[in-house]
C-alpha cells in the first residue's frame, strides 16, 4: 500500500476574514451599536472527485447559516438566521444596505479539454450584521442548516443556543444512514476576538467554516513482480462496504470545545456505544478502471483511541482470536481487534484476482475472490497507531495488488502474514470455466499427464483429489470413509447445477471431438454425469492409464492430425443449469406456491459466484477465512443480477426480472436478416414496453403458447466453444436471447416453460440504468474501456469467418469507439402510434441512457452521415429473465414493475412515482424542496444526485413553466441560475417543486400511461452530460483526464425528454419548451 495523502479539500476551508473594516455610523444605529462587516472567502486547496464524491463547485456552497455573537462572558448578545432572501446582488450593495444582509459569489473550477485547471475561485462574499459595541466578542457561524443531512435547524438553534457552550456541548446526528451528501454540507467556525466599537470593528484572525465531514477515497492498482515472480494479470472490485460509520459528532472541533483528538482522549467522542454507528450494505466501485478501480465517500470525524501500537501496516487490521484460531466477535456484533478500537471505521472490499503463474506452475492459471480490510487513519509517516478520521479533511488510500502470496501463505503456514486479508483462491492446471448466469454448455478437457504426476511420496495425484461446491447454500467438499467412498454432506449437497456427457470420439480413437454435445442427445441415451459420478469415473480411467490398461484417454492426438502436446485426453461437455433454483437444494423440497413466489429468489440473486472445482485438493486457514483450492478444471458461474430490492422483509415485493452480466454475442451480428437500409417493415406486435418476454416471443416468430416449433430451427448445439448456439440462418441479434435457454425435457420442441432467456425491453433497459450502482460492473449497460471512450472517429471493423463459414464481425481485432447502443425487444413507437418491428428502440448506454431508433443509429454511424459519429453500426442486446413467476406462466404474464405509478386522484395532472422495489443502494438520501426550497446539486448523469430517491411526485402539466420565456437563455440560464441560488421553487417551479434529474425524466417518459399528453414539447432537466456538448463538441471535454466536467457557469448540453424520448439536443443554445416540475416524497 502506498502512502496515505492527508489534506485539507476543496472549500473545506471557507474563511471570513478582516481586519480593522472601517464604516461609516450610519442612521438607524441605536446607541451602543455598530455595524460588523465582514468579507469571506478562502484561498484554493486540494481536490479528489470521483463519481460519488461532488464537485468542487458543490463542496463549496453555501446555502444559508446561522450567525451567533457572544460576549466576553459567553452569553449571546446576537443570533440570526441568514437564507437566500437576505441575499444582496454585490458586496458594495452589502456595504451600502442598512440592514442585515449578505451576498455570495459562488465558487467554480473550470478545466480545458485535457484536464488542466484553466480557472479556479472559492466561493466568498460579504456579510453585515448591527450589533452591541463591546470587546473579547467571539463569533460562531453554522452553515448550510435545514439541509436534510443533519437533524438542525434554525428553529432549534434559535431557541436552543443561549451561551458559548450550547454550541459547543451541541451534538448533532445524521439524518440518514448513508456515506453520500447532497452538496450543503453543515460547516463550523469560529472567530475571536472580536472588537465593535461605533462603526469600526476590528480582529486579529479569520471565521474559517470547517466541514464536519471528512472525504475518503479509494485507488487499488496492479503492481509489476519482478519477471520470475507470479504475475497479476487482472484485479477488480466486485463489492466495498464501510464499518463503523459514525452517526454523530459534536458541532465544534475538537479544539472549540478546548479538547483533544490526540490518543487518550476517546471519552471526548459523541458516539460511545455500538448504536451510534453504523455500517453501510455492499456496493460496487464507482467506475472501473483497467488498474482495479476505485471509490469514495464522505463521514463524519471519527477519532478513537487505539488499544496499542503494532510495528507495522498489518497489524493495523489484526484481529483477536480464541482458543480455536477463529476471529472473535464481540456481544454487540462487532469485530475485536488486537490494535485498532472496536468501533474504529474500517472497508470491507471483496475483489476478483487473476494471475498467471510462473516457474513450475506456468500454464496454470490463478483466481482469487479476495476480501482486503483496510482500517482508516494518517499512517503515512509509520504512525501505525493512528486510527482518527479528522474532519475537514480528504484521505487517499492508493492500494497495490502485487498477487495473493499473502492469502497462500496464510493458508499454508497456517500464520496470520496479512491479517487484512481473507478469501478464496482457485489455482487450475487445465482452464478455469468462466460463466454467465443463465445456461451454458461448454467443452471441457482433461490430460492424463494432470492426474497421474506423482506427489513426492510417489502416489498418483488423483488419488488424493475430490471435488468441492461453493454455492449461497453450501460450501464444502463430500468425506470420504474408510472405504473410500463418498460421504455427501450438507457442506457440499448443492452440486447438481453442473451435469457431464463424454464428447464424441473420432472412429479410430485418435481424439475427442472438440464439439458439444447436445442436452437433448446426452439426456435421451443416458449419458449424464453429475460431479460426484465424473469423479468416480476420472479416477477410474486416470487409474487404468498409470498401470497401462485400456481406458478412455485418447492417442494424444488433435482434430487436424498433430499431436497434442499434453498428451492424450478426455473431453467432455459440462451443461451447467442457470443460476437459478426451484426447490431448496440442500433439503430437495420444492419451493412452491406462496413461498416460491414472495421471496425465494432474494436469497441466490447478486450473490458471489458459486464455483465447482472439479479434481481438487484444498486447504483452509484456521479462522476459516482464507482457503486455497488447487484443481484440474474449475467452473465458475456469475449470479443473476437484478436491480430489486432484496430485501427478504419486503413482503409486498413477491416477482421481479434479473439478467446476465454481459452479452456474449455482442457486436458479432446484425439485428435481424432483412436489408437494415430499407427497414422492412414488419409488424410483429412486439410493443410492450415492459415485457420483453412477450416482445421475444413475437420477435422469434413464436404462437403465444409454444410447443411446436423445433429447437433445431434456431439452434445447433453440436458447435465448438468459440462459436455461437444459433443455427447459421439465425446468426442475428434478435435471436441471441433464445440461445440463452435449453431443451430441457429433451423432446425437440420449444415449450412455454423452456423460454426463460429473452431480450429485455425498453423499460428493462431502463431499469437497469436505474438501479446501476448495486449491480456488477460488468453487467452495466456501458462497458467500454478508458482507451475506447476517447475514441470518437467510428468503429474500425475487422471481419473474420467463423469454423462453419458464417462471417461475423471480429470482436477481438476490431476497434470500437466511445458509443455502445444496446437493442431493446420493444418496437419503436412513433408519435402517430406506428410502429415497425425491425425497427426497435436503442438505448444509448454512454449517454447513461438516451433513446432513439434503431434506424437513426445506423444511419449516423460514419464519417458521411448527416450527424457524424452521432451513431453507430455494431450493437448488442441484454437478456433476462422472470423471477418469482411459475417457468410455464403465459407470454402475457410480467413481473411487478420496478416503479410503482399512481395518478392524483384530484384531476390536476399530477403523478407519483414509487421507487422502493429498487434496491435502496442504486436510490440518493431524500431531499426537502418542500420545506427548505433546495435543488439538486449541479450535476451530470453519473452523479449520485442523478438517482431516484424511494418517492417523488411530478406537478400537473397546468404548473409547468415555460422554460424558454421564463429566463432569456432558456434551459442552460435555467440551470445556472438554479446553481446559484440553489432552488427553483417559486421561481421556476410551483413552490415546493424542483427541476428534474434525468433519471425523473426517463422514469416519466417510460412509466406514465400516456406521454403524449403527459409532456409538452421538449422538457428541460437539471441534468447535464459528462462527456461534454454533443454532437457539436466531439471533444468530450475534460474527459481524458476526468471522468467528471463540471461546468458551473458553461454547461454542457442538458438532457431533454419529449412524448418519444429522451436525448441531448443537437444545439445546446436552443431552449427547452418547458419544465416538468418534481419533489421528494418524505417516506
Amino acid at each position: 500500500m502506498k502512502n496515505l495523502l492527508k489534506y485539507i479539500f476543496g472549500a473545506f476551508a471557507l474563511a471570513v476574514v478582516s481586519s480593522c473594516v472601517k464604516t461609516p455610523v450610519e442612521p438607524g444605529l441605536s446607541e451602543g451599536e455598530g455595524w460588523l462587516v465582514l468579507d469571506y472567502g478562502a484561498s484554493v486547496g486540494l481536490q479528489v472527485e470521483t463519481k460519488a464524491t461532488l464537485e468542487y463547485a458543490n463542496e463549496n456552497n453555501l446555502l444559508n447559516f446561522y450567525l451567533f455573537v457572544f460576549d466576553s462572558q459567553g452569553k449571546k448578545i446576537y443570533g440570526k438566521w441568514f437564507d437566500s432572501s437576505m441575499l444582496k446582488a454585490s458586496d458594495d450593495a452589502v456595504t451600502s444596505a442598512n440592514e442585515d444582509c449578505w451576498s455570495k459569489t459562488q465558487g467554480i473550477k473550470k478545466t480545458d479539454s485535457s484536464g488542466t485547471v484553466t480557472e479556479k475561485t472559492q466561493t466568498h462574499g460579504r456579510i453585515k450584521i448591527k450589533t452591541k459595541n463591546g470587546e473579547n466578542y467571539t463569533i460562531y457561524a453554522l452553515s448550510n442548516v435545514n439541509a436534510d443531512m443533519v437533524r438542525i435547524s434554525s428553529e432549534y438553534l434559535s431557541s436552543s443556543v443561549d451561551k458559548i457552550s450550547d454550541i459547543q456541548d451541541l451534538v448533532i446526528t445524521l439524518s440518514q444512514d448513508v456515506v453520500s451528501r447532497n452538496g450543503y454540507f453543515p460547516m463550523c467556525g469560529k472567530l475571536r476576538p472580536v472588537n465593535v466599537s461605533g462603526g469600526t470593528m476590528s480582529t486579529s484572525g479569520k471565521l474559517v467554516f470547517t466541514r464536519l465531514d471528512a472525504k475518503i477515497s479509494f485507488d487499488f492498482q496492479i503492481g509489476t513482480a519482478p519477471e520470475d515472480k507470479q504475475q497479476v494479470e487482472s484485479f477488480k472490485i466486485e463489492k466495498w462496504r464501510v464499518v463503523n460509520v459514525p452517526r454523530k459528532t459534536y458541532l465544534a472541533s475538537y479544539a472549540d470545545r478546548g479538547a483533544s483528538n490526540a490518543l487518550g482522549n476517546i471519552a471526548q467522542a459523541a458516539g460511545q456505544s455500538s448504536g451510534d454507528f453504523f455500517s453501510t450494505t455492499f456496493v460496487n466501485p464507482d467506475y472501473s478502471s483497467t488498474s482495479g478501480g476505485g471509490f469514495s465517500f464522505y463521514m463524519l470525524e471519527n477519532c478513537r483511541d487505539p488499544k496499542g501500537k503494532g510495528t507495522g501496516f498489518h497489524d493495523r487490521d489484526k484481529q483477536v482470536k480464541d482458543a480455536a484460531g477463529l476471529n472473535t466477535v464481540n456481544p454487540d456484533g462487532t469485530l475485536a481487534f488486537v490494535y485498532a478500537d472496536d468501533l474504529s471505521t474500517y472497508v470491507e472490499v471483496k475483489g476478483w484476482l487473476t494471475m498467471k503463474l510462473v516457474g513450475d506452475s506456468a500454464g496454470q492459471i490463478l483466481n482469487a475472490e479476495v476480501v482486503y480490510r483496510i482500517h482508516l487513519g494518517n499512517f503515512e509517516n509509520g504512525s501505525f497507531g493512528d486510527f482518527n478520521v479528522e474532519r475537514n479533511n480528504s484521505y487517499k488510500y492508493t492500494i497495490t495488488i502485487y498477487g495473493v502470496d499473502n492469502i497462500r501463505a496464510e493458508v499454508s503456514r497456517d500464520i496470520e502474514s496479512e491479517p487484512a486479508t481473507g478469501g478464496v483462491v482457485s489455482i487450475a492446471r487445465e482452464t478455469i470455466a468462466l460463466c454467465d448466469a443463465h445456461y451454458v454448455t461448454k467443452t471441457l478437457t482433461f490430460h492424463a499427464k494432470y492426474l497421474v504426476q506423482p506427489d513426492e511420496n510417489g502416489i498418483p495425484s488423483y488419488e488424493n483429489m475430490t471435488w468441492r461446491v461453493k454455492t449461497p447454500f453450501c460450501d464444502g467438499q463430500p468425506l470420504i470413509a474408510a472405504s473410500g467412498a463418498e460421504i455427501i454432506t450438507d457442506d457440499c449437497r448443492d452440486y447438481k447445477w453442473v451435469m457431464f456427457a463424454l464428447n464424441e470420439k473420432q472412429a479410430s480413437g485418435s481424439y475427442y471431438e472438440e464439439k458439444r454435445r447436445s442436452w437433448a442427445d446426452a439426456k435421451t441415451k443416458g449419458e449424464l454425469m453429475d460431479i460426484s459420478q465424473l469423479v468416480a469415473y476420472m479416477r477410474q480411467e486416470a487409474d487404468k492409464y498409470y498401470n497401462g490398461t485400456p481406458n478412455d484417454f485418447d492417442n494424444g492426438k488433435l482434430s487436424d492430425g498433430s499431436d497434442d502436446t499434453l498428451g492424450p485426453k478426455i473431453c467432455l461437455t459440462a451443461f451447467v443449469d442457470e443460476y437459478y433454483y426451484d426447490a431448496d437444494p440442500i433439503t430437495g423440497i420444492k419451493w412452491d406456491g406462496v413461498k416460491l413466489y414472495e421471496d425465494r429468489w432474494k436469497t441466490f440473486v447478486n450473490q458471489d459466484n458459486r464455483v465447482m472445482s472439479i479434481l481438487c485438493s484444498s486447504q483452509i486457514s484456521t479462522d476459516r477465512e482464507s482457503r486455497m483450492t488447487g484443481s484440474v478444471v474449475t467452473i465458475t458461474q456469475n449470479s443473476i443480477q437484478t436491480v430489486y430490492d432484496t430485501d427478504e422483509s419486503k413482503a409486498s415485493l413477491k416477482t421481479a426480472w434479473g439478467m446476465e452480466h454481459r452479452d456474449e454475442y455482442a457486436h458479432l451480428f446484425d439485428y435481424n436478416e432483412y436489408n437494415t437500409s430499407s427497414y422492412y417493415e414488419r409488424s410483429l406486435g412486439n410493443t410492450d414496453k415492459s415485457n420483453g418476454r412477450y416482445n421475444s416471443i413475437k420477435e422469434w416468430g413464436l404462437p403465444s403458447n409454444p410447443g411446436t416449433e423445433d429447437w433445431s430451427e434456431y439452434l445447433d448445439e453440436k458447435v465448438e466453444n468459440d462459436l455461437p448456439m444459433l443455427a447459421t440462418d439465425k446468426y442475428y441479434l434478435r435471436y441471441s436471447c433464445l440461445a440463452r435457454n435449453r431443451d430441457l425435457d429433451g423432446d425437440g420442441k420449444i415449450d412455454r416453460n423452456e423460454i426463460r432467456w429473452y431480450t429485455a425491453s425498453i423499460r428493462q433497459l431502463v431499469g437497469i440504468w436505474l438501479g446501476a450502482d448495486v449491480i456488477s460492473s460488468d453487467a452495466r449497460l456501458y462497458t467500454r474501456t478508458a482507451e475506447e471512450r476517447t475514441r470518437n472517429e467510428g468503429n474500425t471493423v475487422a471481419k473474420i469467418k467463423m469454423s462453419n463459414g458464417v462471417e461475423v464481425v471480429d470482436v477481438e481485432n476490431t476497434e470500437f469507439d466511445w458509443h455502445q447502443h444496446i437493442i431493446s425487444s420493444t418496437a419503436y413507437i412513433n408519435s402517430d402510434d406506428t410502429y415497425n418491428s425491425n425497427n426497435p428502440t436503442i438505448l444509448w448506454a454512454e449517454q447513461g441512457c438516451t433513446t432513439g431508433t434503431l434506424s437513426y443509429s445506423m444511419e449516423n454511424a460514419g464519417a458521411y452521415s448527416q450527424h457524424p459519429y452521432d451513431g453507430t453500426d455494431l450493437f448488442s442486446v441484454r437478456c433476462v429473465r422472470n423471477l418469482g413467476l411459475p417457468n410455464d406462466s403465459a407470454s402475457d404474464a410480467k413481473p411487478q414493475d420496478l416503479i410503482v405509478v399512481t395518478p392524483s386522484q384530484s384531476g390536476d395532472g399530477s403523478y407519483t412515482f414509487d421507487a422502493s422495489n429498487i434496491n435502496p443502494s442504486s436510490l440518493r438520501p431524500f431531499v426537502n424542496t418542500k420545506v427548505n426550497g433546495l435543488d439538486l446539486d449541479d450535476h451530470d448523469e453519473m452523479s449520485e444526485a442523478n438517482r431516484l430517491y424511494l418517492n417523488f411526485t411530478a406537478a400537473g402539466p397546468a404548473d409547468a413553466v415555460n422554460a424558454a420565456n421564463a429566463v432569456n437563455g432558456g434551459a442552460q440560464e435555467i440551470n445556472k441560475q438554479v446553481t446559484i441560488t440553489g432552488t427553483s421553487s417559486g421561481v421556476y417551479c410551483p413552490v415546493g417543486y424542483r427541476l428534474p434529474n434525468q433519471r425523473e425524466a426517463v422514469v416519466m417518459l417510460y412509466y406514465v400511461g400516456s406521454p403524449s399528453s403527459f409532456f409538452s414539447g421538449d422538457t428541460m432537466t437539471r441534468t447535464y452530460f459528462s462527456f461534454g456538448s454533443v454532437p457539436d463538441d466531439l471533444i468530450k471535454d475534460g474527459y481524458l483526464s476526468s471522468r467528471r466536467n463540471p461546468k458551473l457557469l458553461d454547461h454542457a448540453n442538458l438532457y431533454r425528454v419529449n412524448a418519444e424520448q429522451i436525448f441531448l439536443p443537437e444545439d445546446k443554445g436552443v431552449a427547452a419548451n418547458s419544465i416538468r416540475c418534481v419533489r421528494d416524497n418524505p417516506q
